[in-house]
């Protein structure tokens, strides 16, 4: 028998390496004591043991019999023909002269069940295996390739993965650099607005101080006026206290003569308090006290100046207000147009105030008539920025907002917010929303307050709505690019009521 075939019958079919302490299993087949246990041990989680070659199963952990004389075989075989250095035997069902791939070595990595290096990659497992795992052991007949080629595919994979990575990293970078210039343009914006109030709130405080000054200042020269005029009223008195106080005395010391000659030739006083007081010397007299009473605090003259202050500072702040910025124009004095209120509401004599009426509109036809319940404003707006108030009923039902018509004689034959020529908020009992082309937008109102804000920013195409609670809420912008002339618009129905807000 040849050396090589003798060393095949001589190798452990787990390591492929010449019997090392070789044990025998019930089924026959021979093992190194240090594979088998390996094996075993590794299957001892699955509950059944089945022999690495012929598969031969056992319930229970088989016995493991010393084989002495494969032993001393494998030893003698061992000392006569020893494997060069280094050198690993390949598997036998190789195909003679077809160049085999061999796997690069890494001594750190190796197989826990067959104590093998790991040169082997399962793609159908997608684990790492050594040679005898590929050729006895769970992965026998699986497709496998070289770690390395199998780390190139990989790395291939990884490298795709890491542009997409780069790329969706640049992304983010850009997107937090245009966060970062929106936060710097949002800083800048807030910063130059602050900036703006303080200036505008200095200036209505100057404008304030300065009524406060002048009210004050009247305040304290009517009181000096006042308190000179005492002053004075107090001397006089005095004076003409002491001047009757020597009266008294020269009066007393005559009643208390005895001599009736002192009495008839003494000095007279000049004057009796009557005729004192008819010669107009005192002012002791009840026509004189009222004549020569002191004036109070005109409190009608310091209403009037505090008044036309007010009211100064009221037509200077848009004045105020455009030198820092904030010109909106207000719109307060929009009023409801009756000619387009025609059936079931009624508006009260200042054309401010809307309300459901219950009544019809006769001697039109049904196609002429408007929209149930819907009122115009008597002023369009085709530009600019405008700013109006509305106070709206508790209970009931309301719509507010603005409308394209056309012709304005036809009216509006859709409820505000049914169609794309309008923008409304709408209260319906419990539910409100912002309402566009039949489209709604759900939103809370606070059951605080029912007084609203509306700005309309024209060229800008921009439609706000605010609740004036406190503090006050934004609502909700529409955006639009405005191309007629829009009319506020208005509609109460269910017992609910508004009021432009002057």
């Amino acid at each position: 028998m040849a050396a090589s075939d003798l060393q095949d019958e001589l190798s452990c079919s787990v390591c492929l390496n010449i019997y090392t302490d070789p044990v025998t299993l019930p089924c026959g087949h021979n093992f190194c004591r240090v594979c088998l246990e390996n094996v075993l041990d590794s299957q001892e989680r699955s509950g059944v043991f089945s022999c690495p070659e012929c598969r031969a199963e056992h319930l229970e952990r088989p016995a493991l019999q010393n084989n002495r004389k494969l032993r001393n075989i494998a030893e003698r075989f061992h000392v006569m023909c020893p494997e060069p250095e280094g050198s690993e035997r390949l598997c036998s069902n190789v195909t003679p002269g077809k160049p085999v791939s061999i796997a690069p070595t890494y001594p750190d990595r190796k197989c826990l069940i067959h104590d093998k290096i790991l040169e082997y990659y399962c793609l159908q497992d997608a684990v790492c295996v050594c040679v005898s795992c590929c050729l006895i052991g769970e992965h026998r007949g699986h497709q496998v390739e070289t770690s390395e080629m199998a780390a190139e595919k990989k790395k291939e994979e990884l490298r795709g993965f890491l542009e997409n990575l780069k790329s969706e990293r640049e992304g983010s970078e850009k997107n937090v650099q245009s966060l970062e210039v929106c936060r710097k343009e949002i800083q800048e914006k807030a910063d130059g607005v602050t900036d703006r109030v303080t200036a505008l709130i200095l200036d209505i405080k100057e404008q304030v101080g300065t009524l406060e000054s002048r009210v004050l200042s009247e305040i304290s020269r009517q009181k000096e006026m006042a308190f000179t005029q005492i002053s004075d009223l107090i001397l006089q008195l005095q004076l003409g206290n002491e001047e009757l106080s020597k009266k008294m005395r020269q009066t007393e010391e005559l009643l208390n003569s005895e001599n009736p000659l002192d009495v008839l030739e003494g000095q007279q006083p000049s004057s009796t308090i009557c005729d004192h007081e008819a010669a107009g010397g005192s002012s002791n007299g009840r026509a004189d006290k009222e004549a020569s009473a002191p004036k109070h605090i005109d409190e009608i003259l310091i209403s009037i100046i505090l008044e036309r202050g007010l009211h100064n500072l009221a037509d200077n702040l848009p004045i105020l207000r455009a030198r820092r910025g904030f010109s909106v124009e207000e719109a307060s004095d929009i009023l409801l147009d009756v000619d387009t209120a025609v059936t079931d509401v009624a508006v009260s004599d200042n054309l401010k105030i809307l309300t459901t009426c219950r009544r019809h509109w006769h001697g039109q036809e049904e196609s002429d008539k408007y929209a149930m319940s819907q009122v115009l404003s008597n002023k369009s707006f085709s530009s600019g920025q405008h700013y109006w108030e509305l106070e709206t009923s508790e209970w009931g039902n309301w719509r507010i907002g603005v409308a394209y018509i056309g012709d304005k004689m036809q009216g509006l034959y859709y409820r505000i917010g049914s169609n794309d020529k309008s923008w409304c908020l709408w209260k319906w009992n419990r539910f409100s929303s912002l309402r566009h082309n039949a489209e709604q937008k759900y939103v809370h109102l606070e059951p605080s307050t029912h007084r609203y804000g509306i700005f309309l920013d024209y060229e800008a195409g921009q439609l706000s709505f605010y609740q004036l609670c406190d503090p006050i809420r934004h609502l909700h912008t529409f955006t639009a690019k405005f191309t007629e002339p829009l009319y506020a618009a208005f509609h109460v129905y269910m017992d609910g009521w508004l009021r432009i807000c002057s």
